[in-house]
């Protein structure tokens, strides 16, 4: 019975992606002005209203940009967008003024990483957990730098196997990790792959500490901006913490789908208006 319903769903997907025409170019080894996004909104199907509506921005090349917002606000559905594993319902995003949907899926997410708060668990060899952000080009030294980054080698060294033990319990002598532990090789697995054009972090750090989250996802920034000189990457976090948006170029607030406030962090706490207040009582909790 199972594997008939197994079947009639890989029928349905076979169908859906027949409806697909693969376009003929390819991404740009680099970006010149950025991601532009026009009028766009997004409405998911089922539901009767949309995550995103009207939304113009640009993320302009090297930069990188903290998405803030109460939960429901749009934030992970324009994370989903820029990664295309949706196209808006309405409007259109550009990369260097060209229509994202003039590229094929597979050469845009092959110039994409990511790391996101619902991440995977794969029961595979931990070396291969990390090596499946960037199969082409995953060799040992590249996961090792990987784990580094993600401050997860002290981890991988208390494993009994080390970088080659077997995760998930369902194999015999597999190991299983804690919430925090499959983050951290979340993270390294986001950062396997060299010079993005594009690394989005939806809540990447959600089941560390503060202090964990700042040593991670500072060195990663520093990073970014010394290879944007090379490839011009976009950075976008989205993050509740604000001793991590603080850090980032610029601050996109959202509200109920639409762009409330958008400036650095400067300039948005100097406005007074719902950052500033969103900031505030964060800052209370730490006095």
């Amino acid at each position: 019975m199972q594997s008939s319903q197994h079947v009639a769903r890989l029928d349905e997907v076979k169908q859906y992606a027949a409806g697909f025409v693969t376009p003929s170019g390819s991404a740009p080894a680099a970006l010149g002005r950025g991601l532009e996004l026009r009028g766009v909104s997004f409405t998911y199907p089922g539901a009767t209203e949309p995550s995103l509506e009207g939304v113009d921005l640009m993320l302009e090349r090297g930069t990188t940009v903290a998405l803030v917002g109460e939960n429901g606000a749009g934030k992970s559905t324009l994370v989903s967008l820029l990664a295309r594993l949706h196209d808006p319902t309405t409007g259109s995003i550009l990369v260097d003024g060209r229509p994202l949907s003039d590229i094929p899926h597979a050469h845009w997410q092959a110039r994409l990483a990511a790391v996101f708060q619902d991440h995977a668990t794969p029961h595979v060899l931990v070396r291969e957990a990390v090596a499946m952000g960037d199969l082409a080009g995953a060799t040992d030294e590249r996961v090792d730098a990987a784990l580094e980054r993600a401050d997860a080698t002290g981890l991988v060294d208390g494993l009994r196997g080390g970088a080659d033990t077997q995760l998930g319990r369902q194999f015999a002598g597999g190991t299983e990790l804690s919430g925090g532990q499959w983050q951290r090789l979340a993270i390294a697995r986001g950062m396997l792959r060299d010079g993005p054009l594009l690394m989005l972090l939806d809540e990447p750090s959600s089941a560390l500490d503060a202090q964990a989250e700042d040593a991670i996802l500072g060195g990663y920034l520093e990073r970014a901006r010394e290879a944007s000189g090379r490839t011009g990457g976009i950075t976008v976090i989205v993050s509740h913490r604000m001793s991590t948006v603080r850090a980032a170029d610029r601050v996109v607030h959202l509200v109920d789908g639409h762009v409330a406030e958008d400036g650095t962090h400067e300039e948005l706490r100097a406005a007074d208006g719902a950052y500033a207040e969103l900031f505030e009582l964060q800052a209370r909790s730490y006095r």
